[in-house]
């Protein structure tokens, strides 16, 4: 029962991270669904503001490593962990709160970056 909850929260969610990234959704908004994605410890008090910050992630990571991969980030070959992938970015909102104001596509591209650099940009 509780899989099909989520796997139906999960779909909700698809169908609004778009319009999210149209809207142009910045830090603010997407720390208000992705704060208890860091700080819950596993334990969500609210599994549509989750469902809808890894819809959000799941799309712009793929948008962003498809845009991006080689040059300004190295992700593993193996694929990104879309679950770890929404803690990484919800710290990141959380530990640059100078940067909130930016668009989330941009925010969660910066968060690649850090996550995943390329060896050649680290020397």
């Amino acid at each position: 029962m509780r899989r099909a909850l989520v796997a139906a929260l999960l779909l909700a969610a698809s169908f609004t991270t778009a319009r999210a990234a149209d809207k142009g959704m910045d830090g603010h908004d997407l720390l208000k669904h992705c704060r208890e994605s860091a700080l819950s410890g596993g334990t969500y008090r609210d599994p549509w503001g989750r469902a809808f910050c890894l819809g959000f992630v799941t799309e712009a990571t793929d948008q962003a490593i498809t845009l991006n991969s080689g040059d300004r980030m190295c992700p593993p070959k193996q694929g990104v962990n879309y679950a770890i992938m929404t803690e990484l970015f919800a710290r990141y909102l959380i530990n640059h709160p100078e940067k909130r104001d930016s668009l989330g596509v941009t925010l969660l591209t910066d968060a690649l970056q850090e996550a995943y650099p390329c060896k050649a940009a680290a020397r």
